[in-house]
């Protein structure tokens, strides 16, 4: 190996301990747990792939078994990082169905890859050996810059996306010392793979178009410029990530004095009391004044206790309890023969559109879907 492998090999394997020990690090956590999740995930994606780099410099991974078993994964770390910011950046978000289209290009690129690599197998080192897409899919995804290429304006166009998150952060928020780091990431990553965005293209038209040579990738730069700001990403993720696991890139501010929000802080007491214990909810009736009397308190006081204690409406609050009575009810063998509707009605919904919408917010699945994972989970 000549000086300037041995040193990436280095740089490389750094980053994949560091990916590897953050990233299990981090999805053992507890706190955050999310955010947590999406950067270990993240994390051991990018150790996986400086591991396969890595190995690919001492000629393992080179058309051989492992080559065969390995997964280029490299469209993944975009959407991946968005997600992580969007997890930290909003902490009190209802959870949500990940939406499937960011994970499209990951698909996109495993298809390719394992049609690609399959053509191995039928090559024999002539061009009439290879099927007409088999030969230019090779072409393109072996010896053109396309996965990298992708990889990094996919992180680019992520990154921006998370420092649009960012800046779009309410009002009423605070920011924590984190908050100005990762941005200056997200700025530095956006920049770098910029830069790595126009080494590839402009290397490649210079040699294909422009000089009209064949271009073969794995004799250029191949993934170096790409990997090496993925090596430096998983230190500076991991570390800051590890550091901040607990806390939030963002808080909401006390809109209220000190004194008013003990005072929100016993009225949230005793709402919780009266919700456990009397079960106020099953009342479809029930409104705020309805509520705010049994607690004995003005309707604007119950209100300010919804929004700043518990960062919610009146009627999600009153929904999610009874949610969890439904629940309660499905799991509970004496009431399987009653229907859903019927369920929910016991449990306080006073029709049928509105325990539909409630379910959908706050889980993301309609009733039966709700009831059919409850039972399973049951079963399991």
């Amino acid at each position: 190996m000549s000086t300037p492998e041995i040193l990436l090999a280095i740089i490389l394997s750094i980053g994949c301990a560091q990916g590897l020990l953050f990233g299990l690090l981090l999805l053992q956590t507890r706190e955050q747990q999310p955010a947590n999740r999406w950067l270990g995930i993240l994390l051991l994606l990018f150790s996986y792939r400086l591991l396969n780099q890595t190995l690919l410099l001492f000629d393992i991974g080179q058309y051989d078994l492992w080559y065969h078993l390995t997964l280029e994964l490299s469209w993944a770390y975009g959407p991946l990082l968005y997600l992580y910011v969007r997890s930290k950046a909003q902490p009190q978000r209802v959870p949500q169905r990940v939406s499937l289209w960011l994970f499209l290009p990951v698909l996109i690129q495993v298809v390719c890859s394992v049609f690609v690599r399959s053509q191995n197998f039928y090559w024999d080192g002539t061009r009439d050996s290879l099927s007409g897409l088999g030969y230019w899919a090779y072409q393109v995804w072996r010896n053109y810059p396309v996965v990298p290429i992708v990889g990094a304006g996919l992180l680019v166009g992520f990154a921006h996306l998370a420092m649009q998150l960012l800046k779009s952060v309410p009002t009423n928020t605070q920011e924590p010392s984190s908050f100005p780091a990762h941005q200056r990431a997200l700025r530095l990553t956006r920049l770098y793979y910029l830069l790595v965005l126009a080494v590839y293209v402009v290397d490649w038209v210079s040699i294909q178009v422009l000089a009209q040579q064949d271009y073969y990738h794995f004799t250029r730069f191949f993934y170096n410029p790409f990997l090496i700001g993925i090596a430096v990403l998983t230190y500076t993720l991991g570390f800051f990530g590890y550091q901040q696991r607990a806390q939030p890139l963002v808080k909401i501010k006390r809109e209220v004095d000190p004194g008013e929000y003990q005072q929100l802080q016993t009225i949230s007491t005793d709402l919780i009391r009266l919700m456990e214990r009397d079960k106020v909810y099953q009342n479809a009736t029930l409104s705020l004044d309805d509520l705010a009397e049994r607690l004995m308190v003005k309707p604007y006081l119950l209100t300010k206790t919804l929004k700043h204690i518990h960062q919610t409406t009146f009627s999600d609050f009153t929904n999610r309890y009874r949610i969890e009575d439904l629940k309660e009810q499905i799991m509970d063998p004496v009431n399987q023969k009653f229907t859903l509707i019927g369920l929910a009605y016991n449990a306080g919904f006073n029709s049928k559109s509105s325990f539909h919408r409630a379910v959908k917010k706050h889980y993301d699945l309609t009733p039966g879907e709700l009831k059919e994972r409850l039972l399973q989970e049951k079963e399991d």
